[in-house]
């Protein structure tokens, strides 16, 4: 604090010292590289999923914005055709044993 105090606050300047000071992480999980390429994005219709470890067996589906399931449970498809899918955006969920991706997906 300052004995020297005017009508917006102190006139001399504060010192405010820190300790331990360094680099930390922000969370606690490690984020792995996506196994998975969803090309091209936007689309109007075809989406191409391209898996980069073929051992891995997959599954795909895709959710509007009001959390509508639109396609359930494709197993390992190479491309969706999306043609009939109204503008706007989507979700796309692939599950596998690694673990889940949600990607977002958009229809133009």
């Amino acid at each position: 604090s300052s004995s020297d105090v005017g009508t917006f606050g102190m006139n001399t300047p504060a010192y405010f010292c820190i300790d331990n000071v360094g680099n930390y992480p922000l969370s606690t999980n490690d984020i792995k590289e996506s196994k998975f390429s969803i090309f091209p994005n936007p689309s109007s219709e075809l989406v191409f999923i391209r898996n980069y470890d073929q051992n891995i067996d997959f599954s795909v589906s895709i959710f509007d914005v009001y959390g509508k399931e639109i396609i359930h449970n494709l197993k390992n498809p190479k491309q969706i055709d999306i043609s009939s899918f109204a503008k706007g955006q989507y979700i796309l969920k692939i599950e596998s044993e690694e673990g889940t991706i949600n990607e977002r997906l958009l229809k133009i």
